[in-house]
């Protein structure tokens, strides 16, 4: 249990203190003309397109695994698939991601093989 505590306290530390960094690096007239007209109507449909295409990638993965008899649920498929997208941008190269959402996967279903396939 002590562990689980212990990773949870630390994976919350780092990402608060990648937050405040990014944070840290904006300047305020910047934050100033992207909140002002056009700018922040921009940035909520982009945001808010980014997502609907991040969650048709995870049904799109979730209709193959069906096909491959893998058994996960939407909210495992949205999950894995976020955080491999996030992942896709952070590590160098694209297959990052893919790797984290196949770990991620593997750890709410038995079947492994079907989610290496389906990745």
């Amino acid at each position: 249990m002590l562990n689980i505590l212990s990773s949870r306290i630390l994976r919350w530390g780092v990402t608060i203190v990648l937050i405040s960094f990014a944070v840290s690096q904006i300047k305020s007239d910047d934050v100033r003309v992207i909140a002002s007209g056009p700018g922040l109507y921009l940035l909520m449909f982009a945001t808010i397109t980014m997502a609907a295409v991040i969650f048709l990638n995870a049904v799109r993965w979730l209709l193959v695994m069906r096909i491959l008899h893998v058994d996960l649920s939407l909210r495992q498929s949205v999950s894995c698939t976020f955080v491999g997208h996030f992942a896709s941008q952070i590590l160098p190269s694209s297959i990052g991601g893919d790797v984290l959402r196949g770990v991620l996967a593997a750890r709410y279903t038995a079947d492994k093989a079907g989610i290496v396939t389906s990745i």
